[in-house]
C-alpha cells in the first residue's frame, strides 16, 4: 500500500439492512485514522490524508507492538473520567496541530486515547494488501492480529454482531445514556474494501432538531450500513453531517 491511503465513504439510503449475511459493528464518536506500522516506525494518517502522529503520540507509541506491514482503519477516541467517550476531547487534541508538543503531550497525559480497529487493510509480509479481500476475511485476520498484542492496550477491535437486534440494543442502550453520537455500521460478508467508494452500505442518522425532535439521515458505505446518531445546528434546524 501507498501513504496516503483513501478511506472507504458514505451516502444515504432509504432504510437500515436486514439480511443474513450482515455485520454490525458499534462506532463510538472520534476521529479517523490509518495507522501504518512500517518497518520501523508507525505513522498515523488523519482521513484528509494528513500525518497526524505527533499529535497521537501515545497511539503511536502503542502501535509499535504491531508487527511492521501492517496497516489499519480505525478510529481515535477519548474517554471521561466516567467512561463516556468525548468528541470535545479528541477535537481538543486534534486542534492541537501543526505545533503538537508539548498541547499534545500535556492532553495525551490527561486523557489518553484508544485506537477502536474495525478493519485491516495490510497484514505482514508475505500477505500484504487485503483490502480486496471479503469484510469477513478481513474481520477475522483484525480479531487474530489483535489478540496477540500484550495486555493492557489500547488498540482494540470494534465490537460486532451478525445479529440486527443486538445491534439495535447497542444503539438503544447507549444513545439512552446520552451517547448522542453512537453510531451502528453494517458490512455484507462479501463486502471488498474500496477507497471513496460510495455504494453497497447504509447509515441512518437520527439527529436532535429544533424543539427537540428527532429525524433520520441515512448513510450509505461500501456494502454496509453507518447509522449514526449526530447532532443538529439548532439556529437551522437540520443534522450536522456524519464522519465515517
Amino acid at each position: 500500500m501507498d501513504w496516503p491511503a483513501s478511506v472507504a465513504l458514505a451516502q444515504s439510503v432509504p432504510e437500515l439492512t436486514t439480511g443474513t449475511d450482515w455485520s454490525y459493528e458499534v462506532k463510538l464518536d472520534g476521529h479517523r485514522m490509518i495507522l501504518w506500522r512500517t518497518g520501523d516506525r508507525v505513522r498515523l494518517q488523519a482521513r484528509s490524508g494528513r500525518d497526524v502522529t505527533a499529535v497521537w503520540g501515545d497511539l503511536a507509541l502503542a502501535g509499535h507492538r504491531l508487527p511492521a506491514g501492517t496497516v489499519l482503519d480505525g478510529e481515535a477516541v477519548i474517554t471521561t473520567e466516567d467512561g463516556r467517550i468525548s468528541f470535545e476531547a479528541v477535537q481538543a487534541r486534534a486542534a492541537s496541530y501543526p505545533t503538537p508538543a508539548p498541547p499534545a503531550r500535556r492532553l495525551a497525559a490527561q486523557r489518553p486515547a484508544h485506537y477502536i480497529a474495525f478493519d485491516a487493510l495490510q497484514l505482514p509480509s508475505p500477505t500484504g494488501d487485503i483490502r480486496a479481500r471479503p469484510y469477513g476475511e478481513r474481520r477475522a485476520a483484525l480479531l487474530r492480529l489483535l489478540a496477540e498484542l500484550p495486555e493492557p492496550t489500547p488498540i482494540q477491535s470494534v465490537s460486532a454482531t451478525t445479529d440486527r437486534d443486538t445491534a439495535l440494543t447497542w444503539y438503544d442502550t447507549l444513545h439512552n445514556q446520552g451517547w448522542l453520537r453512537t453510531t451502528v455500521v453494517s458490512h455484507r460478508a462479501c463486502w471488498t474494501y474500496v477507497s471513496n467508494a460510495l455504494v453497497g452500505c447504509s447509515a441512518l442518522c437520527p439527529v436532535r432538531t429544533v424543539g427537540g425532535h428527532e429525524a433520520g439521515v441515512l448513510l450509505q458505505y461500501g456494502l454496509g450500513v453507518l447509522w449514526v446518531v449526530g447532532e443538529a445546528d439548532d439556529s437551522r434546524g437540520d443534522a450536522v453531517p456524519c464522519r465515517r
